[in-house]
This record gives structure tokens, sequence and C-alpha cells, in this order.
């Protein structure tokens, strides 16, 4: 999201009335995307071999990226 959409949204959300109002303005601002083709299918791979993985017990947890070094 750029600069000027933040601050944009930040003027829409500083008139919110109510947190309702505030919710439905969020939900509008953030872009859907979708994958179509070979990245589509790119993607759906890397989720499936990612969740392979973890019901093997192939993955762990760690608290920051710094404890990818280790």
């Amino acid at each position: 999201m750029s600069r000027a959409s933040c601050y944009a949204l930040a003027m829409r959300v500083s008139s919110a009335k109510t947190l309702k109002e505030y919710r439905r303005l969020l939900e509008n601002s953030v872009p859907a995307l979708y994958l179509r083709g070979r990245r589509a299918r790119a993607l759906d791979r890397l989720v499936t071999e990612g969740l392979q993985e973890h019901l093997r017990g192939r993955t762990r947890k760690i608290d920051s990226l710094a404890d990818l070094d280790q």
C-alpha cells in the first residue's frame, strides 16, 4: 500500500464514527490478489510441500528470523 493510500485510509478512519465502519473501510482497502496458470500451480506446490514437511515433523518453531542461522 502506498503512502498516499495509507494517508487516505487514515483520513477516512479519523472520520469513522464506529468500529464497524472502520472495519468495513479496512476490508475494502486491502486488495485481493488471484494467481493463475504457472504461478498459481507453483504456489500450490510450495504450500503442499510445506504442509507435508510439517506433518512429517521436519519443521521447527522459531522466535525470529535470526534463529534460522542456528
